[in-house]
């Protein structure tokens, strides 16, 4: 009786051993770049220094040199304000989709899912085109608007599924007590729909704050450029093989999306985990 009870103590122990070397793994280049940010220009290529803790040179040079706060700021904004566009629009036309009995409404739902198969690259001379004719090139606007169009199918398709999972008696009761579709939805359905609003803000949060190519290519006032635009132009600028401004201005860019991610990864399993379709 007590072989069993040991092995499984014993596989319970393997497990917790390899987990936590794994955890280190993914850990370590980011402990490794938290200590290069401390190290002089002569230390950098040494693995084996030990970093001064107490030189915060590296840190001066980058918010003399770069508007850091307004980086940060444009970062959030855009960032922001496109996952609670995409949510809003996104969870109100997978609820209609996954609702409707019509066929055309369903014809839809493949049609945005197309769209996840359709590369970017493929369009953006038509999108700088139509920024130009529009008078939006060099907005903010702009930016959240392409992210928006981008993100909206793979956000309605996991509100899709999502709904399907939510019982339509639910709906049936409060119309039944005198609330309108957009009541039912924002009352009732909405609020039911979070873990799949965690995971769609969880997931996207990352493309957005670390999306290097649409500011380059559609942000060229430095006023309105994002943390990702900023180490690139920094870098550039500096035009020195001294990488030590650099990885510090990295570090501090994943601080935000990295502490996002520990405060909302129990939302993000929650909501992979019932977010399961149903066939």
């Amino acid at each position: 009786m007590n072989k069993p009870a040991s092995k499984r103590k014993s596989s319970t122990v393997i497990l917790e051993i390899a987990l936590f070397i794994v955890a280190a793994l993914i850990v370590f280049p980011i402990i490794l770049l938290f200590i290069t940010t401390f190290k002089e220009a002569k230390d950098l290529y040494n693995p084996f220094s030990i970093p001064n803790f107490g030189n915060f040179e590296n840190y001066i040079k980058v918010f003399k040199t770069v508007n850091v706060p307004l980086a940060f700021g444009n970062t959030i904004i855009i960032t922001v304000s496109t996952i609670v566009i995409n949510i809003l629009i996104s969870s109100m036309a997978g609820y209609a989709i996954s609702r409707s009995k019509e066929k055309a409404i369903k014809l839809l739902f493949f049609y945005f899912v197309f769209g996840l198969i359709i590369p970017f690259q493929s369009s953006m001379i038509i999108t700088f085109k139509l920024g130009m004719t529009l008078h939006l090139i060099n907005t903010r606007t702009f930016l959240i608007l392409q992210y928006i169009a981008g993100g909206c199918a793979y956000a309605i398709m996991l509100y899709v599924g999502f709904t399907k999972n939510i019982p339509k008696e639910l709906e049936e009761a409060a119309s039944i007590d005198g609330y309108g579709p957009f009541s039912i939805f924002f009352k009732i359905v909405f609020p039911l729909l979070r873990p799949a609003t965690l995971t769609l803000a969880t997931i996207t949060v990352f493309w957005y704050w670390n999306d290097f190519s649409g500011p380059l290519i559609y942000l060229n006032d430095k006023a309105k450029s994002t943390i990702m635009y900023s180490i690139f132009m920094f870098q550039l600028d500096q035009r020195s093989t001294a990488v030590g401004p650099v990885y510090t201005l990295c570090f501090l860019s994943i601080i935000p999306v990295f502490l996002f991610f520990i405060i909302a990864q129990k939302y993000l399993v929650e909501g992979l985990v019932a977010g399961a379709v149903k066939g």
